[in-house]
């Protein structure tokens, strides 16, 4: 029978396959016999018997391990380890002869593998897929570092700017999640911030409001906004009432009804900065700025409002009466505009403003503004005042056309109309009346713009590692420490200019994601607590009109205002708690990180210190590094310009600096080419060279062995990495802003903030062992101190 005739026969594949079967199967027995007993085995010894001192046979044991003929020393295999195989240990019986020997217990052998110390938490994988998606392998980083580390940036995102704009975006976003969703929340403050915010989704599009599912919801959601309408109509006529007298809505209207400070408090008392005539905000060093209105925006459908206001409220008015007063509206803002500045540059402070237009009481508008509790507290409005700052410009100080001579040659009627035309112009979207003003509305915005303390609150409770606030604030202190010793270490300033400049870095203050009051649970809603009496502490309800809610929250903000002004509160709330932003100012010498900035991807707790100082630490020491530019040298620790430097060093400082400037105006950006201008970047730039410098001490003190790897970099030398983590902070898109605009900009571009910066820096050559000459270590160096 031929081979193909056998395998075609089905006894043949039967018989093969019983046979595979069989040994399978014992092959089975086998093993699980092995788990259960020990082994004896009866092997012939591996080398001859040999007497021992007693005349008796001895054979040595048998390991799982090569004869000792391979090795040439069979005492090695005494002392060697046994092998190790799962946690099963074997037993072997050895023969020689007739005479046996007692069994051995062969242990199992354990490879020793070397620990990893290697930072594998969930923030450290990301970090490390920063460092590894972003790199361009094929860039060489001696020619080019800022490609070298961010070249494949593009590949990896769909946000225009850098991963600082993201984080931004992802923050809002994890605060309009809190917002949506229906889990109770857990303080006063949260629930009116959830409130606030329904109430704009409601209006906007119907979602949070229960209508019922049928082909009437549609209808049902316009008798909601008609609801809305009719009771905001109302509102805003109860608050222009309350003002005083309005022409428009008076028949027997007399000018002896209007008196231009009765109505200026009384706006003020609503909440209002904006009065039509000049502005009031907060500026810098808690400084209280009042200016001219910059830009005025006009609602194009301002005629219709005033007209739908007044016939809600059943009054009539003809319409020529109405084109008139509005007519003059107009002409009037032509002529109040007046935004340049006089030619003297001169600090003024509110008596000068008082004395030039003694027709406005100011004092008395300050008055109105702050919580009604505090009206008495004259230590509380003295300080406000003394902290009250007008503008330089023409509306104010000219000798001709100033605010007081414009009040004395304008009716009472055109004046009346026009404060109260400007705040229902202010109002207008705040009604929301029509469809269009609300359904453009990004309510989650809104709501973390008007209540941001509120939003901040929300993200703290829900998302953020307080762990990072204490180990930043230590980083501020090391920061500051080396910062010094730089100073100290400096080759040509002065003994006098070192000791003020030391001072200054001691003597700077820091706030660290929010001021240490609101570090209390609970202490976001004691902000709150009696904030204003006459609306409750902003007591929101449900069935406020959402025009109500806002004036309820723009009245608390202005109160929050003035404490921070007067110097009861370190929270500004004009500042955006929630932008991933750190920054300094010089005019108080103060330091304040954002909370978004101290999260995840930015920085995290598990971060190896190396990694914290190349991230944050060049931050901190860059805000720091403001102090000492073009703008922060001219102040002192107090904030208070002076003249501090000796005169060589001041020469030597602009000497320093304009090879600066001219380095960011030759370098070849890969965006604008060698067409940018030093001058309008220098304080960035010089604020860049001393934090690299400042953090690099701070770097080179680490004892590295004990510092963890970044999981995926094990074989990497830190110092590279560390510099890679550094570059990361300004990895972008590629920019698409035109020439003209990139040479407003006061910050260079993001490739000069790497290349350049560390092409100054002897350090960064002498990690990567570049060149001299080459482009990341020049022959010529740039540096300050």
């Amino acid at each position: 029978m031929s081979l193909k005739d056998k395998c075609s026969n089905p006894l043949v594949c039967l018989v093969i396959f019983l046979v595979v079967f069989v040994i399978a199967l014992l092959t089975t027995v086998i093993v699980l016999k092995i788990d259960s007993e020990p082994i004896v085995i009866q092997k012939e010894p591996l080398v001859s018997p040999k007497e021992n001192d007693n005349g008796t046979s001895q054979a040595r044991p048998s390991t799982l391990k090569p004869s000792a003929s391979d090795s040439g020393n069979v005492e090695e295999f005494k002392s060697s380890p046994d092998i190790v195989i799962g946690s099963v240990s074997t037993t072997e019986t050895l023969v020689t002869g007739t005479e046996s020997v007692a069994p051995v217990t062969v242990k199992p052998n354990i490879p020793t593998l070397k620990s990893r110390n290697v930072c594998e938490t969930p923030e450290c994988i990301t970090l490390a897929h920063q460092l590894l998606n972003w790199h361009d392998p094929s860039i060489d980083p001696c020619v080019d570092f800022y490609k070298s580390a961010c070249g494949k940036y593009n590949e990896h995102t769909v946000v225009e700017g850098t991963r600082n704009n993201k984080k931004s975006i992802i923050v809002q976003n994890l605060i309009e999640e809190f917002l949506q969703t229906d889990k109770n929340p857990a303080t006063k403050t949260e629930r009116t911030f959830k409130l606030f915010y329904k109430k704009c989704e409601e209006l906007k599009d119907g979602k949070v409001h229960k209508f019922s599912v049928t082909q009437n919801a549609e209808i049902q959601y316009f008798q909601a906004m008609k609801r809305n309408s009719k009771q905001a109509l109302k509102d805003i006529f109860g608050d222009i009432k309350s003002f005083g007298s309005w022409p428009l809505a008076e028949k027997r209207w007399s000018k002896s009804k209007f008196n231009l400070n009765d109505m200026l408090s009384n706006i003020a008392r609503s909440g209002e900065l904006n009065f039509g005539l000049f502005q009031m905000n907060t500026a810098g060093n808690k400084h209280f700025s009042i200016s001219p209105i910059f830009e005025r925006q006009q609602n194009e459908n301002l005629k219709e409002t005033i007209k739908s206001i007044l016939t809600e409220n059943g009054i009539k008015v003809f319409a020529k009466t109405l084109n008139d007063d509005f007519q003059d509206y107009e002409d009037f803002i032509k002529v109040v505009d007046q935004n340049d500045y006089i030619d003297e540059e001169k600090d003024y402070k509110l008596p000068h403003l008082e004395k030039k237009i003694p027709s406005i009481d100011f004092g008395r508008i300050i008055e109105n503004l702050v919580n009604p509790k505090k009206k008495t507290n004259t230590t509380f409005l003295k300080k406000i005042e003394d902290m009250t700052y007008p503008t330089d410009q023409l509306l104010f100080f000219d000798k001709k056309k100033n605010l007081e001579k414009i009040l004395k040659k304008t009716s009472a009627r055109t004046l009346a109309n026009f404060l109260i035309f400007h705040f229902i112009n202010l109002s207008s979207q705040d009604l929301s009346i029509y469809p269009t003003d609300i359904k453009s509305t990004d309510c989650a915005e809104t709501a973390i713009n008007s209540l941001n303390e509120a939003a901040l609150s929300a993200f703290i409770n829900n998302h953020f590692d307080k762990e990072n606030l204490e180990i930043v604030s230590e980083m501020v202190e090391e920061t500051k420490e080396n910062f010094i010793e730089m100073i100290q270490e400096s080759t040509w300033l002065h003994e006098e200019t070192k000791k003020a400049a030391i001072l200054k870095v001691e003597k700077i203050k820091k706030t660290i994601g929010y001021p240490k009051e609101f570090k209390v649970p609970g202490s976001l809603d004691k902000a709150f607590k009696n904030v204003c009496t006459h609306i409750s502490s902003l007591n929101i309800l449900p069935s406020d009109s959402f025009y109500t809610m806002i004036r309820k929250v723009e009245r608390v903000r202005t109160e929050l205002i003035m404490d921070f002004v007067g110097l009861e509160t370190e929270l500004d709330p004009s500042v955006d708690l929630l932008e991933t932003n750190a920054f300094y100012d010089s005019a108080d010498n103060s330091l304040t990180i954002l909370i978004p900035f101290l999260d995840d991807p930015l920085f995290d707790s598990t971060f190896p210190k190396y990694a914290k100082i190349a991230g944050t630490g060049n931050t901190l020491s860059h805000e720091i590094g403001h102090g000492f530019d073009m703008i922060g040298r001219t102040s002192d620790e107090n904030g208070v310009d002076k003249d501090w430097w000796a005169k060589e060093d001041l020469v030597e400082y602009d000497k320093r600096a304009k090879c600066l400037i001219n380095q960011y105006s030759n370098y070849d950006d890969p965006d604008f080419g060698r067409k940018l201008n030093g001058s309008t970047t220098i304080d960035e730039i010089i604020a860049d060279g001393l934090g690299v410098e400042t953090s690099w001490r701070a770097f080179k003190k680490l004892d590295l062995s004990k510092e963890q790897k970044i999981v995926g970099f094990d074989n990497h030398s830190i110092a590279k990495v560390y510099f890679r983590i550094a570059a990361l902070e300004f990895c972008r898109k590629r920019d698409t802003s035109s020439l003209e605009e990139q040479l407003e900009k006061e910050h260079p571009t993001d490739s000069f903030r790497v290349n350049g910066v560390f092409s100054n820096m002897k350090a960064f050559g002498e990690t990567f062992e570049c060149p001299v000459g080459s482009p990341m270590n020049p022959k010529r160096k740039c540096e300050l101190f």
